[in-house]
């Protein structure tokens, strides 16, 4: 090569050398380069243009051709050229794949020269590559460690968030029924305050009533002295009717304030209704959304294990196929027995987990529905309650139906007896299972 050539070169290597490769495979999010892993690729880059560098500084560097064909399976090149597009390559996401086999030629460029591993010389100390590839390490572990670290941090800021959310709606709904029932307690309170002022008027009005009686009376019997003594008692006459005329004012206004509060009265027991109903059809809401949200969050599961059911079956089917496939062709009975019992050994683990996954299908498609059906009972149990006539029913029946809502599906699976129903309906999945995807495949 020339001297121009050799400082293109030259210029080429310390470009390459410059570059930070670990970070820029990184940030492309992958872990290998071609057969190379993100420590092996960083390495082994440096040492090819490490040494190629010095060879061309302290070596044969002008003796080194720059053209060259291998007739082999790492083809010809030309050494500028391939510098040049390792250099664009290991920077672009499109195209670092094909630093492979460039890195391959240049490695195998040094090989044919004589300086790969030249022994007077090396460019990596054994103490110095062990340290750089431990540095590399520690270092990619610390992003990955970093990375981890903060979607940790996110989730646990997202679950905090969740928490509080939710404590911030349970306390709204407590609030809510706490003001409803005060709103109830004051309603309750005026109306037996109404009760009590319409007694009193009640009882003021038979008093007033009374007293009018016995005061016209009065006035019959003192008629005949009045008519006696007019002229001395027009004054007194004249007062006792100012009298009679005021207790009958007082009477028509006593009468208009008992036709108020009767009216009040009818009011206020409708609205103590409406806030009872109102009360009731909230909470069953609540029991309903919180229900239905549950059994939406079941909906994945359900489609993973629905997949995963005819999946195992026909890896399990494949894995029984290929280990009995040279079965028949067997002829020494000791061999064809002591070959059944190893093939059948080895297919016990594919049926438990094929086993594991139809049951574990059927439990979550269980919970879905009892949770859909929970969601349905939650809105009629306060309609079922209004049609009984006696409290303590009522109180029976919201209690039982509540408890029964609250169960865990998990308490009822313990709770239950394991029986040959179990083994039936895992078989009815596995056939459910199997029915969909052929229909789907046909599809």
């Amino acid at each position: 090569m020339t001297q121009e050539q050799k400082d293109v070169i030259l210029q080429f290597c310390n470009q390459i050398e410059e570059l930070d490769i670990t970070n820029i495979v990184l940030n492309f999010n992958v872990t290998k380069v071609g057969l190379y892993n993100i420590e092996v690729f960083d390495s082994l880059t440096n040492r090819v243009f490490k040494q190629l560098s010095e060879e061309l500084q302290n070596g044969i560097g002008i003796f080194l051709p720059t053209q060259y064909n291998y007739q082999n399976e790492f083809g010809s090149g030309n050494l500028e050229t391939d510098l040049q597009n390792f250099f664009t390559y290991v920077q672009n996401v499109q195209y670092y794949t094909n630093c492979e086999s460039i890195l391959n030629r240049l490695v195998y460029y040094q090989v044919a020269n004589g300086f790969w591993d030249k022994g007077q010389r090396k460019i990596y100390p054994t103490n110095e590559v062990k340290a750089r590839d431990v540095q590399i390490k520690v270092t990619n572990l610390e992003k990955v460690i970093n990375s981890e670290l903060g979607k940790v941090q996110i989730e646990k800021k997202n679950l905090i968030d969740f928490i509080q959310q939710k404590t911030i709606e349970v306390q709204q709904i407590e609030r809510n029924l706490n003001a409803s029932d005060n709103n109830s307690t004051q309603i309750s309170t005026l109306l037996n305050q109404s009760t009590s002022t319409n007694e009193k008027i009640n009882s003021i009005l038979t008093q007033q009533s009374t007293k009018l009686d016995e005061t016209k009376t009065l006035l019959e019997e003192q008629k005949i002295e009045y008519n006696k003594l007019l002229t001395d008692y027009d004054s007194v006459k004249k007062q006792y009717k100012e009298d009679l005329t005021e207790l009958e004012s007082k009477q028509v206004i006593f009468k208009e304030y008992l036709k108020f509060v009767e009216d009040k009265k009818a009011y206020f027991e409708e609205r103590n209704k409406y806030l009872d109903d109102l009360i009731g059809r909230e909470v069953g809401a609540s029991l309903f959304e919180t229900f239905k949200q549950r059994k939406n969050e079941l909906e994945k599961p359900v489609n993973f294990w629905k997949w995963a059911v005819p999946a195992m079956a026909v890896i399990t089917v494949t894995w029984i196929a290929f280990l009995f496939r040279n079965f028949a062709t067997e002829t020494d009975m000791i061999q064809k027995y002591i070959l059944l019992g190893l093939n059948t050994l080895k297919t016990i683990p594919a049926l438990i987990l094929t086993y594991f996954a139809i049951n574990q299908y059927r439990k979550e498609r269980n919970f879905q529905e009892e949770y859909a059906f929970k969601s349905a009972v939650a809105l009629t149990i306060s309609e079922y309650a209004n049609k009984l006539n006696t409290a303590e029913n009522k109180d029976k029946l919201i209690m039982d139906s509540v408890n029964s809502v609250f169960l865990s599906p998990i308490e009822k699976k313990i709770n239950k007896e394991m029986n040959m129903s179990t083994f039936n309906e895992t078989l009815k999945t596995l056939k459910d299972g199997i029915v969909d995807i052929s229909e789907k495949i046909k599809k």
